[in-house]
């Protein structure tokens, strides 16, 4: 029987555990890209989700549109056979009709390739033969005010996102690699300790035969190595400078950090602003628009002036649905920024 036990180089539970605890922190950060990539996908598909909304929505304000410009062109047509207008006012109405015509077909395309990229994105259709399916989705988009703080979202950004996590993963892998190269400078001084039984006889059979309690043989004493040589010592160097690198990503990841929080957080403070002021100017344009239908009845509204009050109406309607589709997807990067994307959706991934 012979025990070694080291003393200087290759002493300590750390050093003899460090390879199994850089494992278990890998498993750990591995754990946290599996994350990022969970919510990168559901922010994508979220984002998926409202522009075909949005599609559906800028149709639907496309068709209402012409079917304003058709309703105009039969009324000219009535009350130019009753010689109220002239020839113009009907080219002109079915001229505006034939151009919001092309818009709708632009808006009917549009919403095709949303719906088709939304089916890609959640793999809703395997089979190629239902791809022409139309899709119909549950709820459409809300505006909900959140409250955002900014120092309340910066602590989540530093205690959920999944690249922080990583990073300060990394930088403790690296002061464990420190602490094994420095420790590899040591001396080699290990205490030796023997103790065996021997056997005495003229061949190998007599000998195990002759094997006894009184012919003990043990021995105790202290192996001291010295390395020779720089490659420790350069080793130990090329760690400091990893962990001095990882310091200096760390400090730029937070930097990054902030400026990424802020701009998330000017954006949905912008698009909420953008919601209050385009409701308004929906609901001036709507109430303007039956003024003024009002006054195209009695002959105080030509057909143009008419066609640019619609014009004015169908973008005040698409203003309204782009700004509250945009601060809906801004919310959904705030998240993501904040790294909260699976909390504030409910979904919980087991880790194994």
């Amino acid at each position: 029987i012979s025990i070694s036990h080291p003393i200087a180089r290759g002493a300590g539970i750390l050093v003899n555990e460090a390879n199994i605890i850089i494992s278990r922190n890998n498993k750990l950060s591995s754990w946290q890209g599996f994350r990022n990539i969970s919510m990168d996908i559901l922010t994508k598909t979220k984002i998926a989700y409202y522009d075909y909304t949005y599609a559906q929505e800028t149709y639907s304000i496309a068709r209402l549109s012409l079917d304003r410009a058709i309703k105009l062109s039969e009324i000219n047509r009535l009350r130019y056979g009753q010689g109220l207008v002239s020839s113009v006012d009907v080219l002109e109405a079915e001229s505006a009709a034939s151009e919001r015509e092309k818009v709708l077909l632009n808006a009917e395309l549009f919403l095709r390739k949303s719906e088709d990229q939304l089916k890609l994105i959640t793999n809703l259709v395997d089979d190629p033969e239902v791809w022409n399916d139309e899709l119909k989705l549950t709820d459409r988009p809300g505006f909900k005010i959140r409250n955002i703080d900014p120092i309340k979202s910066l602590e989540n950004a530093f205690k959920s996102r999944p690249d922080y996590i990583q990073k300060k993963i990394d930088l403790e892998n690296r002061n464990i690699k420190i602490m094994v190269a420095k420790n590899a400078l040591l001396p080699t001084i290990d205490l030796i300790g023997s103790f065996g039984l021997n056997g005495l006889g003229l061949d190998y059979q007599k000998s195990i035969e002759n094997v006894s309690t009184n012919h003990r043989d043990w021995a105790a004493g202290v192996k001291f190595d010295l390395p020779w040589g720089g490659g420790d010592r350069a080793r130990y160097d090329q760690r400091k400078l990893e962990k001095a690198q990882a310091l200096i990503e760390l400090n730029r990841l937070e930097q990054n950090i902030i400026f990424d929080l802020r701009d998330k957080m000017r954006d949905v403070n912008i698009q909420r602003r953008q919601v209050k002021a385009s409701k308004i100017s929906k609901e001036l344009e709507t109430e303007n628009y039956k003024a003024q239908k009002e006054r195209y009845a009695v002959g105080q509204v030509s057909t143009h002036d008419l066609l640019d009050y619609q014009d004015k109406l169908a973008r005040a309607e698409f203003d309204y649905v782009t700004a509250i589709i945009n601060y809906n997807i801004a919310l959904f990067k705030l998240d993501m920024a904040e790294g909260l994307t699976l909390v504030r959706n409910n979904i919980i991934l087991e880790e194994q």
